[in-house]
């Protein structure tokens, strides 16, 4: 900077804030590529409710075009999107579902709840607000599970009613 009889200047060595910088990004890196390999669709919408990250199960759940999301779009364009799809739970006021419940960002709150689609999948849903003020998304197909857990419980009530009703008596012993 000019003074009145020369210059002066500082210099600060950033290498430090280089580094720090450059290790942050290998770890984002490193849990990217560790969240696309799980099942469990992510998404993360920042304080702006911009889409910030989401994996590759976060895609593939929704049947989402990977150019769309480079876009970034916003939790209620993502909500609108699937609406129109018609992969959200039906809904009588859907913008009082959508801007109250799902999108009403409290850091203080969690939501975990079932969606039941229309297209007979169902999927397991976990919101959870960030410090940030963003919002981490978890979605998991719980379709088959579900189908699993029914037929079990179908098999096990059928084997009860024919015990039940047989006139002999019976003892089930385990291994």
């Amino acid at each position: 900077a000019p003074l009145e009889r020369g210059s002066g200047g500082a210099a600060f060595d950033v290498a430090p804030l280089a580094i720090a910088k450059d290790e942050l990004e290998r770890q984002m890196a490193a849990h990217s590529r560790t969240l696309d390999k799980v099942s469990t669709g992510v998404a993360v919408f920042g304080g702006d409710r911009k889409l910030v990250y989401s994996n590759d199960a976060f895609a593939r759940i929704w049947g989402i075009d990977n150019t769309w999301l480079t876009e970034k779009p916003s939790a209620s364009e993502f909500l609108d999107q699937l609406r129109q799809r018609r992969l959200l739970p039906e809904q009588p006021d859907y913008r009082k579902w959508r801007d109250g419940k799902v999108l009403a960002w409290d850091r203080n709150r969690t939501l975990d709840e079932l969606w039941h689609r229309p297209d007979g999948r169902t999927v397991h849903v976990v919101t959870d607000c960030r410090d940030d003020g963003g919002v981490t998304f978890l979605f998991d197909d719980v379709t088959e599970k579900l189908s699993l857990e029914r037929q079990f419980h179908s098999l096990i009530e059928g084997q009860r009613e024919t015990l039940d009703h047989l006139s002999e008596g019976i003892a089930v012993f385990s291994a």
